[in-house]
């Protein structure tokens, strides 16, 4: 698996050079984008979003709470979430964790801090959490 570092050696760039004409930010100079390109495309570059998530802070996961993954309403919501996500270039991370319980809360507090996508039964009182972003979106499905 090749990494930033063998494309901006095939490229003739230093690692940030290749960094930015990778993901489109910053000042590269025409030429020094397409040596990069070519380069990546050579060596089947892929860039991996973890080490991308540590380099720029920002994930590119989004995190979305099911409270069941074995009925047809939930799959179906759940192939289209996923179709949407691929399609722009996001990572998706999937629970499958009833409501009310304290694992979904610790979700909540703990794993997905930054916000999450979550579909409630009508049932609900509460669709999620608060966490400390306020960034969550609930889906009720009925």
């Amino acid at each position: 698996m090749s990494t930033i570092a063998d494309v901006a050696a095939r490229a003739g760039v230093s690692k940030a050079t290749a960094s930015r004409a990778l993901s489109g930010g910053g000042y590269v100079s025409d030429a020094a984008r397409t040596r990069v390109l070519t380069a990546a495309s050579e060596l089947d570059y892929i860039a991996h979003s973890s080490a991308m998530s540590l380099a720029t802070g920002r994930s590119l996961s989004v995190g979305v709470i099911l409270p069941a993954l074995d009925r047809w309403f939930f799959t179906e919501l759940l192939a289209g979430i996923q179709d949407e996500l691929l399609a722009s270039g996001l990572d998706l991370v999937l629970y499958g964790i009833g409501e009310g319980t304290a694992e979904r809360a610790r979700l909540f507090e703990k794993v997905l801090p930054a916000g999450a996508w979550t579909a409630s039964s009508p049932s609900a009182s509460s669709p999620a959490p608060a966490n400390s972003s306020g960034s969550c979106r609930s889906i009720r499905p009925w």
